[in-house]
């Protein structure tokens, strides 16, 4: 792999099944994301998945997943 390409931007799609809420799932997945210097981003959706986009180097967006 190049250098240019493992530096590259990746974006990761992750869909949250079950209760979220009240485990601090959002504010915990921020403190992972700023640790990793990730971006992240999460919405509701109607069904009651909650959506992950991530943003980041390849390698950062496995140790998110991990």
């Amino acid at each position: 792999m190049s250098e240019k390409e493992e530096g590259a931007q990746k974006n990761l799609r992750i869909v949250i099944f079950g209760k979220v809420q009240g485990v601090f799932f959002r504010s915990n997945l921020k403190v992972i994301a700023d640790s990793l210097s990730v971006t992240v981003w999460t919405r509701n959706v109607a069904d009651g998945t909650v959506e992950v986009v991530v943003q980041g180097r390849q390698e950062d967006l496995q140790r998110v997943t991990d």
